[in-house]
């Protein structure tokens, strides 16, 4: 059986345990990001993996399917490991199916899923996950791809012995504090270390493209999701109303 799946985690300003800083404020950011999934028409049935009692049940008040992974809001460090959280869903989401695609929750769908979706990506590798670029150097790599990450916000695995091997590496590279460093490095192992852009194509994504990375441009015509900050899915949400127009105007300013 083949699922998208997404992780909760966290605790609201009112919990003793919050501190007044944006590593805490990340389950009332998705709030926003939750209420439009909800409304998105293009939105796929999901499987939460959930943290926290709380959370559980406020998930469960809202109509999704649920798995409560621990009766606690956060078992890492919210300051220093708290992507950690994504690992361990992997890790259940992937005994529970045969295939998963994690997303994160401000990943949205601006089209329909391909009736092919699920063919396209069992296809070749059991891990798959888009490349960002980002400003700074996050990997070891050569020079010229040391910015080049793979994505942690849209990952597609099949077979519960990668997402293990992902929480080995995270483990053996000394925890660090996101979990797409431990990814991309496990990734890279499967080819014995980093080759180049072209012997990634087989881990890239057909349906999604993060940043415009040369050597792996895509179809746009086939993209169906796309990352968005706070702004933008707040303006998708709107008053509730009017949002699958808004969605498709989406779609063609950036000629997905």
């Amino acid at each position: 059986m083949n699922r998208f799946v997404h992780c909760l985690w966290g605790i609201p300003p009112t919990h003793p345990d919050y501190k007044d800083n944006h590593w805490f404020s990340r389950l009332s950011k998705v709030g926003d990001d939750i209420k439009l999934y909800m409304a998105n028409p293009y939105s796929p049935e999901t499987t939460v993996y959930i943290f926290g009692q709380e959370n559980y049940k406020r998930m469960i008040d809202l109509g999704f399917e649920c798995k409560l992974l621990d009766k606690r809001p956060y078992v890492f460090d919210m300051e220093k490991s708290q992507y950690t959280h994504k690992i361990v869903c992997w890790q259940e989401a992937t005994i529970d199916f045969d295939s998963m695609v994690f997303l994160d929750w401000d990943c949205v769908p601006l089209k329909p899923i391909h009736t092919y979706f699920w063919d396209r990506m069992n296809e070749g590798s059991e891990i798959k996950a888009p490349i960002y670029i980002y400003h700074r150097k996050r990997v070891y790599r050569p020079p010229n791809d040391h910015r080049k990450v793979c994505s942690a916000s849209f990952v597609y695995i099949k077979g519960h012995k990668h997402a293990d091997g992902i929480m080995k590496t995270w483990i053996e590279m000394g925890k660090p504090w996101k979990e797409e460093e431990p990814e991309t490095k496990y990734i890279d192992s499967l080819s014995g270390g980093w080759k180049d852009v072209e012997n990634y194509k087989q881990h890239d994504t057909y349906c999604y493209q993060m940043s415009k990375v040369p050597g792996l441009e895509k179809d746009s015509s086939e993209f169906i999701f796309g990352h968005f900050n706070k702004h933008i899915i707040g303006g998708l949400l709107g008053d509730g109303k009017g949002i699958k127009d808004r969605l498709d105007n989406l779609s063609k300013v950036l000629k997905i």
